[in-house]
């Protein structure tokens, strides 16, 4: 299919910023983050259920730090990104403090959506969610 002025793979310009506003802040079949994380008791927040590799903080950080990384190479070619792929997670010894469950939330919905990165992340949380028994 070839580009047509204005849209791309021959989609119309409003064809495609319908598609991504519905991608960015539509729900469509899929939960949101604030349905991901409403109503999560706090108990459950840092917990890894059994054979799944993370807990919700985990993934909420890890996305958090991922979309950080992403605005900061956008805005400063001269970024440094974490180190691979440790410095994309959080330390899972880590005590969860509620401020720390705080600042991971804001940092995400703070900054700019990367749309698949989140989608990802977002099935892996109701994934977790449905594990542990809590969604």
């Amino acid at each position: 299919m070839s580009q047509s002025a204005g849209g791309a793979a021959g989609f119309s310009d409003a064809t495609v910023r319908r598609a991504l506003r519905e991608l960015l802040v539509g729900r469509s079949s899929h939960a949101d983050f604030a349905s991901a994380i409403r109503d999560l008791p706090a108990s459950a927040r840092a917990v890894r259920p059994s054979g799944h590799p993370h807990s919700i903080w985990e993934l909420v950080e890890h996305m958090s730090i991922g979309q950080r990384d992403l605005v900061d190479y956008t805005v400063d070619r001269d970024a440094v990104s974490p180190k691979w792929p440790e410095g994309y997670w959080p330390d899972p010894k880590t005590e969860l403090s509620e401020e720390r469950w705080n600042a991971s939330v804001a940092g995400l919905e703070q900054g700019l959506l990367a749309a698949d990165h989140l989608a990802y992340h977002l099935g892996q949380i109701v994934t977790v969610r449905k594990a542990l028994g809590v969604w």
